[in-house]
């Protein structure tokens, strides 16, 4: 199994969060491989990709021989005292956390976090890092530049990926209600599957996302996941798998 690119051409990835980051990855890590690793993701070879705090780790078929190379793309994790910051400006007011779920996260969002250092997109103080065990490492490879596109369409997927990269646990804001319902999700092939604790929507408390959004946003957000209870699931999510060793390195 393979992960299939939505976008065939043209610009990729739809939220804001999405494309700034991809934006600032250009910025980073140079656009030298881009071309190349774009043809790669378009062409399914990004196997899996795994989120952990700090990490995207990746699994890309080679275009020269097919071999399997290890990509890894370092963002984060934030401190300890960053990531109480956020919890604490969460609970007092979520709407930038509930945004990034929406997908409506914007560039006033992120200057609004960025004021009390808090921005969730890479800059010069949160700078993006990379690793691949193809031999063209230490320079970025196309392996990487593959993954990272894999990974900008996957913020849009799964928004809250994107916190976990950041080492922030969707869980630790209590903006649901009760217990996680185990629910989990994964992207790559079996048996390499670890599962991961879901954020819910449809269990958001419902004076949090008011107070956030407003009433008419919140009674349409709730109208959606309650259809898609009583169709018996809910929203599609995706699934994660994590390969045979990352065998990665870092510069």
């Amino acid at each position: 199994m393979n992960i299939e690119m939505t976008s065939k051409r043209g610009a990729i990835g739809e939220s804001f969060l999405a494309r700034e980051f991809l934006a600032r990855a250009e910025v980073q890590l140079g656009r030298t491989k881009l071309a190349a690793g774009r043809r790669l993701a378009r062409a399914g070879a990004v196997e899996w990709l795994d989120v952990t705090a700090g990490h995207v780790k990746g699994e890309v078929t080679a275009a020269i021989d097919g071999t399997l190379t290890h990509p890894q793309l370092d963002f984060g994790p934030r401190g300890g005292n960053d990531i109480d910051a956020l919890i604490a400006r969460a609970t007092r007011d979520p709407h930038e956390i509930l945004a990034v779920f929406a997908g409506t996260y914007d560039i006033a969002d992120e200057r609004e976090l960025e004021s009390e250092g808090l921005a969730l997109l890479p800059s010069a103080e949160l700078p993006l890092s990379f690793g691949c065990t193809c031999l063209r490492w230490p320079d970025v490879c196309e392996h990487v530049w593959a993954l990272t596109l894999a990974f900008t369409e996957h913020i849009d997927r799964a928004p809250a990926d994107y916190l976990a990269l950041l080492g922030l646990d969707v869980e630790q804001l209590h903006l649901t209600e009760g217990e996680s319902d185990g629910s989990s999700a994964t992207v790559g092939p079996d048996p390499h599957v670890e599962t991961r604790t879901r954020f819910d929507p449809a269990r958001l408390e419902s004076e949090i996302l008011v107070r956030a959004m407003g009433e008419e946003a919140a009674a349409l957000i709730a109208a959606f996941y309650a259809e898609a209870k009583r169709e018996g699931g809910t929203p599609p999510t995706e699934t994660k798998g994590q390969g045979p060793g990352d065998g990665s390195r870092t510069d």
